[in-house]
């Protein structure tokens, strides 16, 4: 099967044949209550390819997490299919990496350089990871303390870190959609004062960042090669849709630097 070109859907959809190995994969996921909707794999390292699921005529389920190698096709699936003929809906990019930024506003530059020059949808993946990785424990005993006099606390980061993904995924979203609306600039410490982030439990608002950023990631996967080149212009600046999505992971990864080495330490009871 070749892949599809890139935005691209096939008319009908391609058979693929399901083999043993992947049965059994798949069989662990099914004894969870899992099954996909979507699987996502990278051809030659060159066209990701996001595979939308319908198997025997029915709609797979969100969430199979069994992963397998195909030695054929050299594709890392993270979802596996049902038992049964499957049948594949293509539609695919560029692998779309952070060096394929072609400008970007100097004032964001620092975030974007703090990412990895990865595939965008595994940069997210990445960051994903790195929330779940965050010790509940040590943020609880940390509490709303603040390493310096008018600092916020890590209640406040967590939210802002939130609050700001909305606002970008809504500018791009803008832009993606060619609406034309140029939306103007906001003040984050206005933000930040009239937020209620110290009154809410650290695991709420972990859990509602990696809800933003798990829609975030499914918003950018997908866009294709033409949405993630179109130009977003807001305030006084401008970048593309990728470098846009770049810069959301690469502020996550600015503000757990500055927990790690200014908010971490207060945490005497690790020491």
């Amino acid at each position: 099967m070749q892949p599809a070109r890139s935005g691209s859907v096939p008319s009908k959809p391609v058979p693929i044949a399901i083999t043993r190995v992947q049965q059994s994969c798949w069989k662990n996921s099914v004894s969870k209550g899992r099954a996909p909707t979507a699987i996502s794999c990278c051809i030659s390292g060159q066209l990701r390819v996001d595979v939308h699921i319908v198997i025997d005529g029915i709609p797979g389920i969100d969430g199979g997490q069994a992963c397998w190698q195909s030695a054929t096709r050299g594709c890392c699936v993270r979802h596996q299919p049902r038992f049964g003929n499957l049948f594949l809906h293509l539609t695919s990019r560029s692998v779309m990496k952070r060096s394929d930024i072609k400008e970007y506003p100097d004032y964001f530059e620092y975030y974007i350089k703090l990412v990895d020059d990865v595939d965008l949808s595994e940069a997210f993946d990445r960051s994903l990871a790195q929330i779940d990785a965050l010790d509940g424990a040590r943020l609880k005993r940390i509490g709303r303390k603040a390493y310096a006099e008018g600092k916020w606390s890590m209640h406040t980061i967590l939210q802002h870190l939130t609050d700001w993904e909305r606002i970008w995924c809504y500018r791009t979203l803008l832009f993606a959609r060619q609406e034309g609306t140029i939306p103007e600039g906001l003040e984050q410490d206005v933000m930040a004062a009239n937020g209620n982030a110290d009154e809410l439990p650290v695991e709420q608002l972990l859990a509602g960042l990696r809800a933003v950023r798990v829609a975030t990631k499914a918003l950018f996967d997908s866009f294709n090669d033409a949405i993630l080149e179109t130009n977003c212009v807001f305030y006084k600046y401008q970048m593309s849709v990728l470098a846009m999505g770049f810069n959301i992971i690469g502020h996550q990864l600015h503000h757990f630097k500055v927990m790690e080495e200014r908010y971490y330490p207060l945490d005497h009871a690790s020491q």
